[in-house]
């Protein structure tokens, strides 16, 4: 179609302390130079399409971030091995409804 996109997977973060909610993949789409994100999960009542610089770090306008550790096109699948490896050893099971501060 014409357009860049692609499939993202990562950690989702409370914005104010850094506690990893869990862990999720979104739609990015890139339109006149913009990245956007195409998110229906995460947020109940969704605006629909939103800067992804208004979603990952640094960036506080939302309560949550979105910490970007791979993705996919058509084409070629990335994974940031470096934000990969500072997640590895966190055992999703142990944090649930515990602060764990990365």
């Amino acid at each position: 179609m014409g357009f860049d996109a692609a499939v993202e997977f990562g950690a989702v973060l409370d914005t104010k302390t850094k506690t990893v909610l869990g862990y999720h993949a979104w739609g990015r789409v890139t339109l006149n130079g913009d990245a956007f994100i195409g998110e229906t999960t995460v947020h109940p009542n969704s605006p629909g399409l939103t800067l992804a610089t208004d979603l990952y770090p640094p960036s506080e306008k939302y309560d949550i971030q979105y910490e970007r550790m791979a993705w996919f096109d058509e084409t070629q699948y990335v994974e940031d091995e470096a934000k990969i490896k500072e997640y590895e050893n966190i055992d999703d099971l142990q944090f649930i409804g515990k602060k764990k501060v990365i």
